[in-house]
């Protein structure tokens, strides 16, 4: 449980680190534009907390899977292997775009 919190939050935080970045584009490409788009560049200052927070929360949600169980007690899913692989497969399905949009600060001017 505390796997999937960790995940929904570093995605959470993610998205306000590249809000600076992403959102502009996300609204010229929904035909949205004006000139109070360009204020969307003053979330840069906040944007270190968020990478930050967004980190943690990641790290979080891999060491709740890749740290070996304490204990498990049988019949709670846990304790079967399928569960765990399951597991691992949302984390790196999740983790690949939160990973992209990231770091998209550093090639959004390809697409400007």
């Amino acid at each position: 449980m505390r796997f999937r919190y960790n995940l929904l939050a570093g995605g959470i935080a993610t998205l306000g680190a590249s809000l600076c970045c992403v959102g502009p584009l996300v609204l010229v490409m929904l035909g949205i534009s004006g000139s109070w788009i360009a204020n969307m560049t003053r979330l840069e200052t906040i944007r270190p907390v968020f990478l930050a927070l967004s980190l943690y929360f990641i790290y979080r949600a891999w060491r709740s899977i890749y740290r070996p169980a304490v204990t498990c007690a049988s019949g709670r899913p846990c304790s079967s292997g399928s569960h765990a692989r399951w597991q691992k497969w949302v984390f790196w399905l999740a983790i690949l775009p939160l990973l992209a949009i990231l770091t998209f600060p550093w090639y959004a001017p390809l697409f400007y």
